[in-house]
């Protein structure tokens, strides 16, 4: 299980930022040492060689770095030297030593999400998220999954490359009070933003649960949601409090193998444009054996496309879609496949089913087949009573456990822990001698996450 760069800088988070909210994080632990610092403030007084008259007055991000033995290098962030005012960066690292930068930009009326990536000493193109330009947004944070995935190389072969995808959450305004939390992926490919048309999605969505807003539940607390590393390589989990119903939810997002989507497309493919001209058993029959033999140019074991197989083979025979409509079928089929294979554990084995769940797909482009993320809801209870001082959620691997903590008038912490009923009375942690602040959040992160 991973856990390390973007892990142990998050974990390091909390002393490196003592009055700062938890989700916030603006140091990270690279390679080699290096410790990465965002600074916000004025051009003028973070660079005071550099600054004129006209900009001294402009917001800007730095980024410090100090290496061991060294002395602190400090940077502009590109493109935030304007008159718009950067705000709430959260920076991480991943374990390919890329470190990966979101923010906030205000301009006027206007408040707009940006990420930026530096491998190396070399800037990536700004990618703006596209969330509501008119709303206020809080705790923007982001965690990095990352794979290798086969694409073809244009002359009928395939190549390996490398996929980043970028999780991105955030407290969004909206019509309804309370506001909402979205979940945005974007993909990289080879460090390469793929331009992927966005729709963020609005987590409250996925927790139907009926029930109605406790009045006393703090606005804080919407307003803080948290993204963690999963218990894979290739997820993540998110905390939330949803004020449609006045639940804490937690989630899961899963990045399907990418062989998974080359899969899914070929099938469809195969279905509408292959020549199969038979009944509904010929059909099935053919498209098996495609599977279990197109299949293994890829990384899914045998057993995996064996069973992909025989379920795709036995929907269509009874799925009820006649053998003359090929494009329903092969429409029908791509779906069908498309949530068996989410079925399946990370070991190759055939998994549970999971409930309420949902895909946000990257549509094929040339060369690159479809991009699929799983999301599901693992649980949902009514949110705690916190208090109105700074919240923090804190959520296992799992995501089956998840922990409220909030800060007092008094300068403590305050925290409640999740049980299978609903949550356990406030414990107080009294900050004195040791510990601080900072240990104490380290404490709370340990509690759930440290076994």
């Amino acid at each position: 299980m991973r856990r390390t760069g973007a892990w142990l800088a998050a974990s390091l988070l909390a002393a490196a930022l003592p009055c700062a909210a938890v989700a916030d994080q603006s140091v990270a632990l690279g390679t080699n040492g290096a410790v990465y610092a965002v600074v916000s403030g004025t051009y003028g007084a973070l660079f005071p060689d550099q600054a004129q008259g006209s900009n001294a007055d402009n917001r800007v991000l730095a980024l410090d770095v100090t290496r061991p033995g060294q002395p602190r290098q400090r940077q502009l962030v590109p493109g935030t030297d304007g008159t718009e005012s950067e705000s709430s960066p959260y920076l991480t690292i991943d374990d390919a030593g890329t470190l990966v930068l979101l923010w906030q930009t205000q301009f006027n009326v206007n408040t707009m999400l940006f990420v930026r990536t530096l491998q190396g000493n070399t800037w990536g193109d700004p990618i703006q998220v596209y969330g509501n330009m008119f709303s206020l947004k809080r705790a923007p944070q982001i965690a990095v999954t990352r794979d290798t995935i086969s694409v073809s190389d244009g002359q009928g072969g395939s190549t390996l490359v490398s996929r980043a995808v970028l999780h991105l959450v955030w407290w969004e305004e909206s019509e309804k009070p309370g506001g909402h939390v979205l979940y945005q992926p974007l993909v990289l490919i080879n460090g390469d933003y793929q331009e992927q048309s966005q729709t963020p999605y609005v987590l409250n969505d996925l927790d139907q649960t009926a029930d109605t807003s406790d009045a006393q539940v703090t606005q804080a607390l919407y307003e803080s949601p948290r993204i963690l590393s999963g218990r894979s390589d290739q997820s993540v989990v998110i905390a939330f409090a949803n004020s449609e119903n006045g639940h804490v939810t937690t989630v899961e997002s899963s990045v399907l193998p990418g062989d998974v989507g080359e899969l899914i497309d070929a099938v469809r493919a195969h279905i509408i444009t292959g020549g199969l001209k038979g009944d509904l058993t010929f059909i099935g029959d053919a498209v098996r054996a495609h599977i279990i033999t197109g299949g293994r140019g890829g990384r899914l074991n045998s057993h995996v496309l064996g069973f992909l197989g025989d379920a795709v083979r036995a929907h269509i025979i009874t799925g009820g879609i006649p053998a003359s409509n090929l494009t329903a079928l092969g429409n029908d089929a791509r779906s069908f496949l498309l949530q068996s294979s989410a079925a399946l554990a990370d070991s190759g084995l055939v998994g549970p089913e999971v409930l309420n769940s949902t895909f946000i797909e990257q549509p094929a482009e040339p060369g690159l087949a479809s991009q699929f993320v799983q999301l599901h809801a693992v649980s949902t209870r009514p949110a705690p009573l916190t208090g109105p001082g700074a919240n923090s959620l804190v959520l296992s691997e799992d995501a089956t456990r998840v922990l409220a903590a909030w800060e007092t008038a008094a300068g403590d912490i305050r925290y409640r822990e999740s049980t299978a009923t609903g949550w356990t009375a406030p414990i107080t942690l009294t900050l004195k001698g040791s510990l601080t602040r900072d240990a104490a959040y380290k404490l709370l992160d340990q509690r759930l996450r440290g076994h």
